[in-house]
């Protein structure tokens, strides 16, 4: 099922959508999480509320979530209905929630969905179709972590409103925790030996479920419909004032073992309120309205055509093309442009690979080629060589640029990139045979020339790599490497017969280049040597979503002696 969710979603885990969308794809849905706030920042409202309008009319999804959208304009509901079902989310509590905005959204949705008993009544005087589900916790951000005690009693929040004062009436010392998200807030509840919970809602908030996901001991007072999730004494222990809440706290604190036993119940009776089970309820209301096929006009085919790449070799691998699959998902079909040696990385998912090499003598760095830019002769060049039809077609063009910091940026994090808010998709290269080489990539480049090594030293590293019994390859193009004697020349061979080399291979020894990079896609193993500072995190974190087996040397840049590379790969393979 094709899913549209219009919320809020980022990296650090603190936005709950985020985790919500991930639990409906984990279910086999194909989820469109739209950084609603994000694009208002960037389009104004007016301009975001006419994209996501836009936007389902040409993917036409099965099912719109809307979580909240306050500043989206009440009409974008009313079309989107017309497309297809809509889901109003809203997990904030009845203060919140007394508002016409809200009122009108409610309204104009298909069904509603909330998290508080209060909200749910209210909700009802405007649409029939309302429902509850605990906004629950992210099962993967809280969890039970190993922390010494530091603190006998916390709150892990803000004082807001009237939990200043009922601190105050506490006579124990009370350690306050401000701006705990992600996995910091389970760390905090871990190093708490009591937490503490004040309910300001007509429900629990999703501290308490925080708390029990990460194994912590909750001491809260009473909610309406409490009974209905936990039992007190047994998963956590209510307090009725605040005497009854001093003699709790200092009778707990004496007796662990109880604590401990209650701590561990409650994490597991929590276990049925995560996110997984919050879109397993959200599905399963869809599903239960049957609704019928709307929008049964006919849609024009949507074309994704990502290019030209001009970039470097190993950007094209870890700052591109991985984007453009998981972006591909998401269109009718997708055409691929870059230089004919990178098909083989889009064969996968593109339906089309246009491979053309822009004219010019500009050296290729990042993600651009110098003196090039993507003007409208460039682009209307491409649009004309692929024969679309743009009256039946509607053509997304999604050109070379940086997405995010790389290599700083680690491959599991997701970018914003036009209405998409997405994270790549990496696959591994891999052709099986029996034959196992030792490669090399005497990389010869024009640019950045010092860091080229020299033929004196990829010789000497051959003779002694030659003592091992397997072959040598030298691999690489051949205008930017070296071939080097008494090894196998297959620089420019076959991609097919690149892929077999390297995900068969003993090791591959190299500089920082792209062909490194690849080779950590086809899980081979590498001797690699450069800036630490630049390149070391690129190599064993950020760029290698495989692990794939690295020793980076560092400590000589780009030129250490073939003899510290030796030496150095025979200590590191004999450790295993």
């Amino acid at each position: 099922m094709k899913i549209f969710y219009s919320g809020v979603f980022d990296n650090s885990g603190i936005s709950s959508d985020t985790s919500k969308a991930r639990e409906l794809e984990k279910l086999g849905n194909l989820v469109v999480s739209y950084n609603n706030r994000v694009r208002s920042h960037q389009l104004g409202t007016g301009r975001r509320d006419n994209e996501i309008v836009d936007f389902c009319k040409d993917w036409q999804p099965d099912l719109i979530i809307f979580a909240k959208a306050n500043g989206i304009d009440v009409d974008v509901f009313e079309e989107c209905k017309k497309i297809a079902p809509v889901c109003y989310w809203f997990a904030d509590p009845l203060s919140t929630y007394k508002n016409e905005e809200f009122y009108e959204k409610t309204k104009a949705s298909d069904f509603f969905v909330c998290d508080k008993n209060n909200v749910l009544e209210k909700s009802r005087e405007y649409n029939e179709h309302c429902f509850i589900v605990a906004d629950g916790f992210d099962q993967l951000l809280e969890r039970p972590r190993d922390f010494e005690k530091e603190f006998n009693v916390s709150f892990i929040g803000n004082l807001y409103g009237d939990r200043k004062d009922k601190i105050g009436k506490i006579e124990h010392k009370i350690h306050i925790i401000s701006n705990a998200y992600g996995e910091k807030h389970s760390e905090c509840v871990a190093k708490s030996k009591i937490n503490l919970n004040f309910c300001t809602a007509d429900g629990p908030s999703d501290r308490v479920f925080k708390v029990l996901a990460a194994g912590g001991f909750l001491l809260t007072d009473d909610w309406v419909g409490r009974k209905e999730f936990f039992e007190d004494g047994k998963d956590l222990v209510i307090f009725k004032d605040f005497d009854d809440l001093n003699r709790k706290i200092s009778y707990y604190l004496e007796n662990q073992e109880e604590r401990n036993a209650i701590s561990a119940t409650g994490c597991e009776k929590v276990q049925q309120y995560n996110r997984r089970q919050w879109a397993k309820n959200i599905i399963h209301f869809f599903d239960s309205l049957e609704f019928a096929p709307r929008n049964e006009e006919e849609k024009k085919e949507t074309v994704l055509i990502a290019g030209p790449w001009v970039g470097e070799f190993g950007w094209e691998l870890f700052a591109w093309h991985g984007y453009v699959r998981s972006m591909s998902r998401f269109y009718d079909k997708t055409i691929c442009v870059s230089t004919k040696n990178s098909k083989f990385l889009y064969e996968d998912f593109c339906d089309e690979f246009l491979a053309m090499e822009p004219e010019g003598e500009g050296l290729k760095d990042s993600f651009f080629k110098s003196g090039l830019t993507f003007d409208a002769r460039l682009l209307g060049g491409i649009v004309k060589s692929l024969k679309l039809n743009v009256e039946e077609q509607k053509v997304t063009f999604f050109t070379p640029r940086r997405i995010g910091d790389p290599p700083r940026s680690h491959f599991s994090e997701k970018m914003q990139l036009g209405v998409h808010y997405l994270g790549p998709i990496y696959k591994k290269f891999s052709v099986p045979s029996g034959r196992q080489d030792i490669v090399i990539h005497a990389r010869s480049r024009k640019l950045r020339q010092n860091d080229n090594w020299s033929r004196e030293k990829w010789e000497t590293l051959v003779d002694k790599l030659s003592k091992s019994g397997y072959n040598i390859v030298s691999i690489g193009l051949k205008e930017e490497s070296i071939h080097i004697r008494d090894t196998i020349d297959k620089r420019e061979c076959d991609q097919n017969e690149l892929v077999e080399i390297l995900s068969n291979a003993v090791c591959i020894f190299g500089p920082s280049s792209g062909a490194m990079h690849l080779a950590a896609l086809c899980g081979c193993p590498q001797v690699v040597w450069g800036d630490q500072s630049k390149s070391l995190n690129r190599y064993y974190t950020n760029w290698n979503p495989l692990q794939t087996k690295v020793l980076f040397l560092g400590d000589f840049l780009y030129h250490p002696s073939a003899k510290h590379v030796y030496e150095e790969y025979t200590k590191w393979s004999n450790n295993g």
